[in-house]
């Protein structure tokens, strides 16, 4: 008996992976790289055998060249065979959103030896916008055909099952103030965030989230969140930058008693704004008019110092010069609208300290894994191995399924009841319209050899068997 040729353990990872093609692909114009070789020949890929990682809710595309030596010595066997064609039987474990197609769509069958060197060369596209980030595991099942053209030409067909992880990285969402790292995924979906406006160290900057779960956060780069229930979680981020200062924004005199020009005119009211003996303001005076008169000037700039506001009446340097009226002090890094009498004159100021405040808001939307309402199996987990055991999974929302024995992907496994008839651990996938996915619990089988077929003979009055280790009942005319 002639051993397997261990081509398609060399090269069906890579190139069954780049063919699967789901019945609605929808990927075509994938271009192959004519320099794909290698040597010595054997089937190969270029990239070998790693995949770029995709990112959930963005498209991905990418091609794949394979080369399909027509000829060439298998290491494992080492016979020298003919590798006539290779054909794509299903793939499961993709993740939604995903699909494949080959230069041999739609029969997804490749004939290395039909037009060398033109028919060596193929290749594949993977295209989609996957839904949702994590590990996936694609398994792909292919019957390969050879020839051993040391033997006669003897033909030999096997089939196979490969695994090759695919990572679909968590999505980010950003707005003008925070991103977030992992926003759609299935419960629980565990996501970071981080402020886009960052304070590099510096204590005048405050954050308030409120993460639409239940939890509040003041740290510029808060925990993970997890959300454990599916449905769609407003996030929001308030950020307040103090960095602006305190400004005199205001200056009004209410009353200033004495200090006019009665009885040749109404009085011309100005103030100075001094700082120690420093004079920084002068304002125009406000002609012939009583108070209360409301100065107008541009904001001035604060210091945490004590300030003094000096009020006059204008006279035009006339009778010894402008009356004083009096003075108030104030604290420049107070802010308010405060009211002051010191002596005869009674003043209203204004000290703004504005503030930048930044809002946004954002959403976190959270899928429901499929959910297993009953996992059952017929009519024993413990049968003869003639006989089957029925397993049978129940779950309202999924929408496709993956049967596995052990660690492996069990081919055309794909319904809600599967027949088993080897001892093993089985288990299923679930996965639903989401992209979500469940595994169920694991359920051991045991299937026990059947008895031989008992031989008996006569001996004298006596019926006689050799057969031993087994519960024997004798029967006459099937009684």
């Amino acid at each position: 008996m002639i051993r397997k040729i261990t081509l398609i353990t060399t090269f069906v990872l890579s190139f069954l992976i780049l063919n699967l093609n789901q019945i609605f692909a929808q990927c075509p114009g994938c271009v192959n790289n004519p320099s794909c070789t290698i040597t010595p020949a054997a089937p190969t890929i270029c990239p070998l055998d790693t995949l770029p990682p995709g990112v959930a809710n963005q498209p991905y595309d990418e091609d794949i060249s394979i080369y399909l030596p027509a000829n060439f010595d298998d290491v494992g066997s080492g016979y020298n065979v003919d590798l006539t064609q290779i054909d794509i039987l299903s793939i499961s474990g993709m993740p939604f959103g995903m699909n494949w197609q080959t230069s041999a769509s739609p029969s997804n069958i490749f004939y290395p030896t039909s037009n060398p060197p033109a028919s060596e060369h193929g290749c594949a596209k993977m295209c989609g916008t996957p839904l949702t980030p994590g590990n996936y595991t694609i398994t792909i099942n292919v019957l390969a055909h050879v020839n051993v053209t040391s033997l006669g030409g003897l033909s030999q067909t096997s089939n196979s099952s490969f695994s090759l992880q695919l990572t679909i990285l968590p999505a980010s969402s950003s707005n003008s103030s925070f991103s977030i790292n992992n926003p759609i995924g299935c419960a629980p979906l565990t996501t970071t965030f981080a402020s886009t406006n960052p304070s590099n160290g510096n204590t005048h900057y405050s954050y308030l989230w409120n993460f639409g779960n239940g939890n509040l956060s003041n740290l510029e780069n808060p925990p993970a969140q997890t959300y454990n229930t599916a449905g769609i979680y407003p996030v929001s981020l308030q950020t307040t930058i103090d960095t602006l200062g305190y400004y005199l924004s205001s200056i009004t005199l209410n009353t200033s008693t004495g200090c006019d020009d009665w009885p040749f005119s109404n009085p011309d009211y100005y103030f100075n704004l001094l700082q120690g003996g420093t004079t920084l303001y002068t304002a125009p005076y406000i002609d012939n008019t009583n108070a209360p008169v409301t100065f107008s000037f541009s904001p001035i700039l604060l210091q945490n110092q004590t300030y003094t506001i000096d009020v006059y009446d204008w006279d035009s340097g006339l009778a010894g010069g402008d009356d004083y009226c009096g003075n108030i002090t104030f604290n420049g890094n107070t802010a308010g609208t405060f009211n002051s009498q010191s002596g005869n004159v009674n003043v209203t100021y204004t000290i703004t300290h504005p503030l930048i405040q930044l809002n946004a808001i954002d959403t976190i939307t959270v899928y429901a894994s499929p959910n297993i309402s009953a996992y059952t199996y017929s009519p024993n987990d413990t049968v003869c191995s003639i006989d089957s055991i029925q397993l049978e999974i129940n779950s309202p929302n999924g929408a496709t399924y993956q049967w596995y024995q052990d660690t492996t992907a069990l081919l055309f496994a794909t319904n809600t009841t599967y027949f088993a008839h080897q001892t093993g651990n089985y288990w299923v996938e679930i996965t639903n319209a989401n992209g979500c996915r469940t595994n169920s619990a694991i359920q051991h089988l045991t299937f026990f050899p059947v008895p031989p077929k008992p031989t008996f003979w006569r001996f004298g009055d006596t019926l006689q068997t050799s057969l031993t280790g087994y519960n024997l009942q004798w029967y006459f005319n099937n009684a």
